[in-house]
């Protein structure tokens, strides 16, 4: 957790404080910080300090969400660090929930989706390096093909 990586943690951290403290769009801030610490965090492997981060997240964003009418890429985002944590704490089944939750959300939304089709392409192909559950070997062919169809709306699979 040396050097770098400490101090990134850092300015997330820093982030996170400093938008709940603005006058000016707090929400945006708050989101933005917590997204990017809780993925931070999930890559450090840092659970115990992570999932409060989430839960915060998944509430905000969907928050976020229902006052604007339509599924935000946050709650997307949110949603697939959700499935991270289940899966890190050993919980793959609340992970594959969570994994389903969020496909059906794209699929019962395409017209939000669309209209971030960079952002939700680059979420499913994080979600699928980062999750097991995703995995050919998970044994899970229809969370597979659920998420396979949904990225196909998006065009070639290449980064």
């Amino acid at each position: 957790r040396a050097g770098r990586t400490e101090e990134g943690l850092d300015l997330y951290r820093n982030a996170l404080a400093a938008g709940t403290l603005s006058e000016v769009n707090e929400e945006s801030h708050v989101l933005g910080a917590l997204g990017g610490l809780s993925t931070a965090l999930l890559d450090m492997n840092l659970l115990d300090e992570v999932e409060p981060h989430v839960e915060h997240y998944r509430k905000a964003a969907l928050a976020q969400s229902r006052r604007e009418g339509r599924v935000s890429t946050q709650e997307l985002a949110s949603i697939e660090a959700s499935a991270r944590l289940h899966e890190a704490r050993g919980r793959p089944h609340e992970a594959e929930r969570e994994m389903r939750a969020l496909l059906l959300l794209m699929r019962d939304n395409q017209a939000a989706v669309q209209d971030q089709i960079l952002v939700c392409k680059e979420l499913l192909l994080d979600a699928r390096l980062h999750l097991k559950i995703l995995s050919f070997e998970s044994g899970r062919e229809e969370l597979l093909m659920l998420w396979a169809i949904e990225l196909k709306k998006f065009g070639p699979p290449y980064r």
